[in-house]
């Protein structure tokens, strides 16, 4: 499971890389991921689901919360 997990973040990592931003996971956070990413039914298919909630949608709003900020600023 954590090569599925590796796979998965290295993904993000290339998309957020696009924008200079650096992006890199722990092994806690790996094996969290990898654990609330299993289902014994579909295997590591929730996996991509699990990284889109915890770690996509929250950089999406702290960078809409950072630009917003930004902008109110000026």
């Amino acid at each position: 499971m954590s090569a599925i997990v590796d796979i998965q973040v290295a993904s993000l990592a290339r998309r957020l890389e696009e924008r200079h931003i650096v992006f890199d996971v722990n092994d806690v956070a790996a094996e969290w991921l990898g654990c609330q990413g299993y289902d014994s039914v579909y295997g590591a298919r929730p996996l991509k689901w699990v990284i889109q909630r915890q770690l996509d949608n929250v950089l999406a709003t702290m960078w809409f919360l950072t630009v917003t900020y930004s902008m109110a600023r000026t």
